[in-house]
């Protein structure tokens, strides 16, 4: 097929090369001028174009004919982008609006449930249902409690006393005493 090509090439090459000699010629005849300077220039450039490029072209050939193992054909697969499910685009548009992996596993346990009564849901009308919507009530009030727990462990912790001699401890209480009095 490469071989085809070549000569094909190499056909349409001389055909132009000949169809520009005879163009020149039939111009030079019917204005009955001799070729000046300027119409020499011209074919010698588009002789030399021509040249360059045929000589382009046995480059590029030789290339091929050398690397032919490098040209491979990928099989196209048509099946790549029917890949991904419609639950798995759910899933990443539901992670990109901030529902955690525990929250997508509820709703698609929630999903599951309402496909075994033969009603066929997304996860996104499962994030509306009313079982979701308590199971985040639930899910926040743990975690209320849970805050509630480490900061009342949390309040006394932070603070440090230093040990008191007695004396020290008997002037300290005369200045709060002083404070409280001056204070009224």
């Amino acid at each position: 097929m490469l071989d085809e090509n070549n000569i094909s090439n190499e056909e349409t090459t001389s055909q132009e090369t000949e169809e520009l000699d005879l163009e020149l010629d039939e111009e030079n005849q019917a204005n009955n001028e001799e070729p000046t300077a300027e119409d020499s220039e011209d074919v010698d450039a588009l002789k030399a174009k021509l040249a360059e490029l045929e000589h382009k072209n046995k480059q590029l050939y030789a290339r091929l004919k050398k690397e032919p193992e490098k040209v491979v054909k990928k099989p196209v697969n048509k099946t790549q982008s029917s890949d991904i499910t419609k639950e798995e685009i759910e899933i990443m548009f539901l992670q990109k609006d901030g529902f955690t992996t525990d929250e997508i596993q509820m709703l698609k346990t929630i999903k599951a449930g309402e496909i075994s009564q033969g009603k066929e849901i997304s996860l996104v009308e499962a994030s509306k249902h009313t079982l979701y919507e308590s199971y985040l009530q639930n899910k926040k009030t743990l975690e209320d409690k849970e805050k509630a727990k480490l900061g009342a462990s949390n309040k006394g912790g932070s603070y440090k006393q230093k040990e008191m001699t007695p004396d020290e401890h008997k002037e300290f209480a005369k200045k709060k005493a002083q404070e409280i009095l001056s204070g009224m």
